[in-house]
């Protein structure tokens, strides 16, 4: 293709910013020119997709060779993680276990305020118990009679907030 003005390359007519980069084809020959695999533009964009927005680093006009093979797994139908995992939250780590001892295998619970042991459920109807059960809307659950306000009110502002998640 080499020899030939880029009038030629132009299959739509187009205003030319004073600056940019053109990707071209040229003219009536279609878009595919080389007769290559769609997998293979695919990929190409991708790598430049995932250059510029998913992973930039420094310049972005410019391809990072370390995103070629992902791309190309993409391309062909491959599903990969673009970002870092989140680290799993330990159970610990809840903030009904706070209030609460687990029994034997976490399904179990013991409130540290009243004594009560609920079976099944966890650390999730442990904190239903301590937001007031049934009178805070949790009709599977008993409420707590000897938690303290404060958290109560704790616990019934954070199981709205997982609610909204």
């Amino acid at each position: 293709m080499e020899g030939r003005c880029l009038e030629d390359y132009q299959q739509l007519e187009m205003k030319k910013p004073s600056r940019g980069r053109y990707i071209c084809a040229p003219k009536d020959i279609g878009w595919n020119p080389r007769r290559l695999p769609d997998r293979t533009y695919l990929a190409a964009y991708l790598v430049y997709w995932l250059s510029s927005f998913v992973v930039p680093q420094g310049e972005e006009e410019y391809l990072r060779p370390g995103l070629i093979y992902p791309a190309c797994l993409l391309a062909e139908g491959h599903q990969l993680a673009l970002a870092p995992m989140a680290p799993k939250k330990d159970n610990n780590e809840d903030i009904g276990w706070q209030y609460g001892t687990a029994l034997g295998s976490r399904h179990n619970y013991k409130c540290n305020y009243c004594g009560h042991t609920g079976q099944g459920g966890g650390v999730s109807r442990l904190k239903k118990h301590l937001a007031g059960g049934r009178l805070a809307g949790y009709h599977d659950v008993q409420g707590c009679k000897s938690v303290p306000a404060e958290v109560k009110r704790l616990m019934i502002e954070h199981l709205k907030g997982v609610r909204a998640e």
